[in-house]
């Protein structure tokens, strides 16, 4: 008798952030294969049928956020809830930091930084919501 796979996210929403490439289309990949049904943010458009819901937002503006989570959740009084955050979504400067510009060091501090920490907040109440 073989034993079904375990797949405790089976059926449940979850946002991933920079989804468009690397790391981000990595987990959204992964997360299909076991039956995840993933919503892709990101600020570059999305490789078709890479999410079961692409959004182009950008996390280092807190409306983008919010106008994000309410495409990403449906209309008021919709089913739709996110179970979980993988939130990866994140920039770097290859250049030496002698030849960094701080309009780059301000870039990586605001995505990196400041829109993880403002997706976490914005989401929290709905992760909450889902239990």
């Amino acid at each position: 008798m073989t034993q079904a796979p375990y797949r405790p996210l089976a059926g449940k929403t979850i946002l991933v952030t920079g989804a468009s490439s690397g790391l981000g289309e990595h987990f959204c990949s992964m997360l299909k294969s076991q039956g995840v049904r993933v919503i892709g943010l990101a600020r570059r458009p999305l490789p078709a049928g890479s999410v079961d819901v692409a959004i182009q937002a950008d996390i280092t503006d807190p409306q983008s956020i919010h106008q994000a989570l309410d495409q990403a959740l449906g209309k008021p009084g919709s089913k739709e809830t996110i179970y979980g955050l993988v939130n990866n979504a994140g920039t770097a400067v290859t250049a030496p930091l002698h030849e960094t510009s701080p309009e780059e060091e301000q870039r990586v501090l605001l995505t990196n930084i400041s829109g993880i920490t403002s997706m976490t907040r914005e989401i929290v109440p709905h992760l909450k919501a889902a239990g």
